[in-house]
Formats: C-alpha cells, sequence, structure tokens
C-alpha cells in the first residue's frame, strides 16, 4: 500500500503539469493578443498622427480576442480607402417608370396580376 508521502508526491507532480499547461496556454494567449495590439495601435497611428495611449492599450488588452478581430477589421477597412464589399447592387425587377404611359401600362399589369392570384 502506498504511504501518504507518496501520494502527496503524484498529486504534486499532477498539479505542476497542470500548471505547465496553464502558463503555456496563457502566454500563447497573450502573445496572440499582443500582436494584435500592436497592429491596432499601428492602425490608429496611420490614421491619426498620434500614437495610442498607454492606458488606452490597457483597456485593449483587457477585451476579448473576438472584439479586438472586429477592431482590427474596422481599422483595417478605414486604412487602406477600400472598404470591403457588403454585397453588389440590388436586382430589382419593377423598374421606375420613364413616362405616364409606362406608369400606367405597370399599373394596369399589376392590377391584374393582383386580379389573378
Amino acid at each position: 500500500m502506498a504511504s501518504y508521502k507518496e501520494i502527496a508526491d503524484v498529486l504534486d507532480s499532477v498539479a505542476r503539469y497542470v500548471d505547465d499547461i496553464e502558463n503555456e496556454k496563457t502566454a500563447s494567449l497573450t502573445e496572440a493578443k499582443g500582436i494584435r495590439l500592436a497592429k491596432l495601435a499601428e492602425s490608429y497611428e496611420l490614421a491619426t498622427g498620434s500614437k495610442l495611449d498607454q492606458g488606452l492599450q490597457h483597456k485593449l488588452s483587457s477585451l476579448d480576442p473576438d472584439v479586438l478581430d472586429h477592431l482590427l477589421k474596422v481599422a483595417h477597412n478605414n486604412s487602406n480607402g477600400n472598404p470591403e464589399s457588403l454585397g453588389g447592387p440590388a436586382d430589382i425587377t419593377d423598374a421606375q417608370p420613364h413616362t405616364i404611359k409606362e406608369a400606367a401600362a405597370q399599373a394596369d399589369d399589376r392590377f391584374l396580376n393582383w386580379i389573378v392570384s
């Protein structure tokens, strides 16, 4: 049967292992967030000509990574002058009439379609 010291040693080694994994994960997340903040600060400086305040950088570092990604996307779209396309023009099948005769014909067609349906 194992002694209490052996059990305690096993539990300590498991705790160290879990701590190491968590520290690696935290370090990688912090590094990724630092890269995002550096890109955001660079975009801010290009757009305004002034550096990002340290207090503001600290506040931004506490944001969710998805929010930081959204801010980077907005900053990128505003800095390059060519915003990301949101889609093409609408397909309008009911064109505006140019004459009174076209307007009357469209009104008759809509009325007949309404009656038939």
